[in-house]
């Protein structure tokens, strides 16, 4: 006998993988400031506008603007 999938998995839909790879900042940790610093000139790289932006687990690009609770 054949049941039929779960609710979620027959409305779910799966997307394809993202194949873009973000390298790590090429850097060095500063243990005191908590912060990756930039090798070339020093400053810290979250303050750089070419970085990669944060990614979820899932290969959301986390943009901030859902603002949740408000």
């Amino acid at each position: 006998m054949d049941q039929e999938p779960h609710l979620l998995l027959q409305l779910t839909r799966r997307l394809p993988v993202s194949q873009t790879v973000t390298d790590p900042p090429i850097g060095v940790y500063d243990e005191i400031l908590g912060l990756w610093m930039d090798q070339v000139d020093g400053n810290p790289v979250v303050y750089d506008p070419n970085r990669p932006k944060p990614e979820t687990k899932k290969c959301d690009v986390e943009t901030g603007e859902d603002h949740k609770g408000t």
